[in-house]
């Protein structure tokens, strides 16, 4: 899904439960956590505010939970 779109469709629809399946990165630095769109990405802070009106978000990133159990 492209980045518009995405965030279209979250305005337009009062989703009760939205899965992410896609790829991005997790830091404990704000400006470097973000997911990846089809054509771009979506930072951290954009994705707080398309989420805002959400009681819960989880955001499962298996990727990066899988790098980190591989280099212990």
């Amino acid at each position: 899904m492209t980045r518009p779109s995405f965030s279209t469709k979250i305005e337009e629809h009062p989703y009760q439960v939205v899965h992410i399946a896609t790829h991005g990165e997790f830091s404990s630095k704000l400006e470097d956590t973000f997911i990846l769109t089809w054509d771009d990405h979506l930072n951290i802070i954009e994705l707080e505010t398309l989420f805002e009106s959400f009681k819960r978000v989880m955001l499962n990133a298996n990727c990066a939970v899988a790098q980190y159990f591989h280099s212990l």
